[in-house]
């Protein structure tokens, strides 16, 4: 008889490896941006999938580090807007909830340093 295999190392439910082993491949994934993307461009659709896929992990090859780094730049326009969106947030979360509306010092204060952080 055959010695037994060896037992696959799980991941303890509910941890993030878990749920990196449960999901998907991601680069076969197929979605109708998917499909528009590879349509447009078979290159960008590679880069933007498969190419960086994991560029987070350690051990990973430099280029697809490289790759996801830059698939997650942001853009001063889209840092502008995220900080305005912040700002209206905060606005209307007070309302809701009944707290003092801050002053526009105090936004233009935590726009400020949202910028600063960058």
């Amino acid at each position: 008889m055959p010695d037994a295999l060896p037992a696959v190392p799980t991941a303890a439910p509910g941890t993030r490896e878990a749920a990196a082993a449960a999901a998907p491949d991601p680069a076969l994934a197929w979605s109708a941006t998917r499909r528009r993307r590879v349509r447009e461009c078979e290159r960008a659709y590679y880069w933007h999938y498969v190419g960086s896929a994991d560029g987070w992990q350690p051990g990973v090859p430099v280029e697809r580090r490289r790759a996801f780094a830059l698939k997650h730049l942001t853009s001063l326009p889209q840092l502008l807007g995220t900080v305005v969106h912040n700002a209206a947030r905060d606005v209307v979360l007070a309302v809701r909830d009944g707290r003092a509306v801050p002053t526009l010092d105090e936004l233009l204060d935590g726009a400020r340093r949202a910028l600063n952080q960058v």
